[in-house]
C-alpha cells in the first residue's frame, strides 16, 4: 500500500530503504538519481531507528516488511477483510492492491508511525506483493529475501498459487517447487547464489528454462 504524506514533487535525493527483519532493522541509504547504495547499517531497536531517521532526514522512505503469513483476499470480499483478520496488540494492518488481488500483511504500529512521521513520502510493501506484481504469465516465480521465500505460480490468465515460507531449508524449497510442477518457465529473484544453483540444478533435470536476477531489481 502506498502511503502518501506529502507532495511527491518535493523528493530530491535523500531516499532510504528499510527492511523490517525479525531481529532488527536493515537500512540502505541511496540516491533517487542513480539508486547507488552509499551505506548499510543494522538498527537494533525502535529508538535507534527513530534517531537514525531524525539524523538522516530523508524525503522518502521505502519499507519492506518481512512479516509472516501475508493474506490474499479477493476484491469481492475485501471490504469485510478487517472483520476476520486478527492482529496481535500493537500491530497495524497494511494492504497492497494488485489488479483484483489484495494482499494484507501486518507491521509494528510503533515502527509504522515512526516511518510515517519521518518523511514526506513513504511506501510499505511485502516480498509476496512484489513477487506477484513482477510475476510473468506461465511462470513460477521464486523470490528470497533474508528468511522469507515467496512462491508465485501463474497461468496465462490467472494467479494459481501464492504463498511464503519463512526460514525455508533447501529441502523445503525443493519440496515446494516439486509441489508446483510442472512448469516450464522459472524465475528466481534472490541475492543468495546458493538458492539459484539449487533451483537451477533441479529444473535443468526437468528441461525447464530458468532465469535469475538479484532481489534488488524489484525495489
Amino acid at each position: 500500500m502506498k502511503q502518501v504524506t506529502g507532495n511527491n514533487n518535493n523528493i530530491h535525493n535523500k531516499e532510504i530503504s528499510i527492511q523490517i527483519l525479525l531481529d532488527g532493522f536493515s537500512l540502505f541509504e541511496h540516491s533517487s538519481h542513480n539508486n547507488a547504495i552509499h551505506a548499510k547499517l543494522q538498527v537494533n531497536n525502535i529508538m535507534h531507528l527513530h534517531q537514525t531517521l531524525v539524523n538522516f532526514q530523508p524525503t522518502a522512505i521505502h519499507t519492506l516488511h518481512l512479516s509472516q503469513n501475508p493474506i490474499i483476499v479477493p476484491t469481492e470480499i475485501v471490504t469485510n477483510a478487517n472483520n476476520y483478520i486478527k492482529l496481535l496488540p500493537n500491530q497495524t494492518l497494511i494492504k497492497e492492491q494488485i489488479d483484483n488481488i489484495n494482499i494484507f500483511f501486518n507491521a509494528s504500529t510503533d515502527v509504522y508511525n515512526i516511518i510515517q512521521n519521518s518523511a514526506l513520502y513513504t511506501t510499505h510493501n511485502h516480498p509476496l506483493a512484489l513477487t506477484i506484481k513482477n510475476a510473468q504469465k506461465n511462470t513460477l516465480t521464486i523470490t528470497q529475501q533474508h528468511n522469507c521465500t515467496c512462491f508465485v505460480l501463474t497461468s496465462t490468465i490467472a494467479l494459481l498459487e501464492a504463498f511464503t515460507a519463512h526460514n525455508a531449508t533447501e529441502q523445503d524449497i525443493l519440496y515446494y517447487i516439486k509441489k508446483l510442477m510442472p512448469c516450464n518457465n522459472i524465475s528466481i529473484i534472490t541475492d543468495n547464489p546458493q538458492t539459484t544453483r539449487l533451483v537451477a540444478k533441479y529444473y535443468k533435470l526437468q528441461n525447464a528454462i530458468v532465469t535469475a536476477s538479484p532481489f534488488s531489481t524489484l525495489l
